[in-house]
């Protein structure tokens, strides 16, 4: 099941990273983050009000735009 996935999207990529600040301030700063490397959110899970995880699709070209929008957002990955 898994290879048919990946040989139909062409991978699979998980970051996992931390951010300081009010909750809401942070997502709104990720999702601008990601929307200016051209990402597109598909789920998002909330977890106890101190952790969100964020399901997104985003093209392979435009994934050195993600890190550095991710880190002018504050966001340290792991």
């Amino acid at each position: 099941m898994a290879s048919s996935y990946l040989e139909r999207w062409g991978g699979c990529l998980r970051l996992i990273g931390s951010a300081r600040g009010e909750p809401h301030a942070v997502v709104g700063a990720v999702d601008e983050a990601l929307s200016r490397a051209h990402a597109a959110i598909t789920d998002v899970y909330f977890f106890s009000g101190i952790q969100v995880t964020l399901h997104f699709e985003i093209a392979r070209e435009d994934l050195a735009a993600l890190g550095t929008a991710l880190r002018d957002a504050g966001v340290r990955l792991d």
